[in-house]
């Protein structure tokens, strides 16, 4: 369910400063945050895109509104056979990445317009991260890690090891669409934790909404049960950082309804402090190509 409660932004620019439009950020400050409208025609038409340049309301809501299509709409055949392929239920660790690299490969045409793979470094390691996570984006060197050995890997089933390091590179891939060409400036970094945006820890609204239409969308297109942890993901920053949602959010995303009881009793006056991973907002941004005109 895309966008419950329509919370997120019109699209528009939240400041005042001499020279902004109000639909597309002109200041200094935010670098050029380009408005939805244009976002899409440059996803849609495939035209090189600026990293960091865009208001990440527009940004989620493009990553939505793809998802939505490609869950109505047909697909390549290409695709559709990868998708229609059953997992497999003993993969030898020396398969393991090639398997994970071309499932990326689909999601990334599928559902973020082909743009993720070819900018970011896609990494399967056969280990243990100390905190015990899955998957991470890195996003200061760009690169995406898959955590293929788990301590509880014994026990479950090869099938469903698969299925859940499938799901690790969607759910990562959604965080790196997001930081590559979502803006970090100042500005638009803080309008971001208030309204939850994308979150101290990356779980927060502006990632919620695209990855749970995602998840439906591929739900609906393979025949093995897709789970993103975003229920997970989504409680546990809500209650780390005590940012709001609508209960119709919270239903979309999987929450437990107990869980707005749990944030009343957190205090509705908790404050936090950005943390903001980087500051980088150039007056020029460099396109994917630099060769495009």
């Amino acid at each position: 369910m895309p966008y419950a409660g329509g919370i997120l932004g019109d699209g528009s620019c939240s400041t005042s400063e001499p020279g902004c439009s109000g639909t597309t950020c002109c200041s200094p400050h935010h670098g050029h945050c380009a408005n939805q409208t244009n976002m899409r025609d440059s996803l849609q038409q495939k035209i090189p895109i600026f990293r960091e340049a865009y208001m990440e309301d527009d940004v989620a809501m493009a990553l939505c509104d793809n998802a939505i299509k490609v869950a109505a709409g047909k697909i390549s055949k290409p695709l559709r056979h990868i998708l229609n392929t059953p997992i497999p239920k003993d993969v030898p660790k020396d398969e393991c990445e090639g398997l994970l690299k071309l499932w990326a490969q689909a999601f990334d045409e599928l559902f973020f317009f082909g743009l993720v793979l070819p900018t970011c470094e896609f990494r399967c390691l056969d280990e243990c991260h100390e905190s015990e996570c899955k998957g991470l984006f890195d996003p200061e060197e760009w690169i995406i890690k898959v955590y293929t050995r788990h301590p509880d890997k014994s026990s479950r089933g090869a099938d469903t090891n698969l299925e859940n390091f499938l799901c690790t590179v969607l759910h990562e891939m959604c965080h790196a669409f997001l930081d590559i060409y979502a803006c970090w400036c100042i500005q638009c970094a803080e309008r971001g934790y208030k309204n939850g945006g994308r979150g101290e820890d990356g779980h927060g609204v502006v990632w919620a909404c695209p990855m749970v239409t995602i998840e439906t969308a591929l739900q609906g297109k393979v025949a093995w049960n897709v789970d993103c942890d975003i229920s997970t993901s989504v409680e546990m920053s809500r209650e780390k950082y005590g940012w709001s949602a609508t209960p119709q959010q919270l239903a979309s995303w999987g929450a437990d309804a107990s869980f707005c009881d749990k944030l009343k009793a957190f205090g509705a006056g908790h404050k936090f402090l950005p943390f903001l991973r980087r500051l980088i907002c150039p007056e020029v941004h460099q396109p994917l190509n630099p060769s495009a005109s």
